[in-house]
């Protein structure tokens, strides 16, 4: 088991470093080969790994997460300054939305009519993922989006009154 867990951490290497780096990867010819180029017992293994919440699949969740922040902190300090117990929190919720993909396989594919796993396919999920996040960030910056924003953060406020520890002084509308 330890063989097979350290040869998954190994092939995933190269990919953990393009998805830190994707603000100079997307101009690389292999980008999308490298994104979306996984076996799909890989994937499941990696997916089972997590959700059995092992020392290794632990380990593997903490390792993609701290990735995840760091393309998050990269381009965007204004929303994830490094450091911020929110930006952590980003990343470990974006972690949470893109596995749920690969624990809902079956079920993706159902719906889109053909199986995510597929060389031909799963490219086509991460360009709906980018529409969708196009289309949220103009939601988000609505009125309505902002109005929701307050809403939620007033919300927060009410449920926990800021006891001026590191984070509550952070501004959510």
């Amino acid at each position: 088991r330890q063989a097979c867990d350290d040869r998954v951490l190994q092939l995933l290497g190269p990919q953990m470093e393009l998805i830190e780096e994707a603000a100079t990867a997307v101009d690389r010819p292999d980008f999308a080969s490298l994104l979306y180029g996984n076996d799909e017992v890989l994937v499941r293994y990696v997916v089972q790994m997590i959700l059995e919440g092992s020392d290794a699949g632990n380990a593997l969740f903490d390792w993609m997460a701290a990735g995840t922040e760091r393309f998050l902190t990269q381009g965007q300090l204004d929303l994830f300054p490094r450091g911020d117990p929110r930006s952590r929190d980003a990343a470990t919720v974006l972690m949470i939305m893109h596995l749920g993909m690969g624990v809902l396989r079956g079920q993706l594919s159902r719906r889109l009519g053909a199986d995510v796993a597929e060389p031909a396919v799963a490219p086509r999920v991460g360009l709906l993922i980018l529409d969708v996040y196009a289309a949220m960030g103009r939601w988000v910056t609505s009125d309505v989006g902002g109005k929701a924003r307050a809403a939620l953060a007033a919300y927060i406020r009410q449920l926990r009154p800021p006891t001026g520890e590191e984070g509550d002084e952070h501004d959510d509308t």
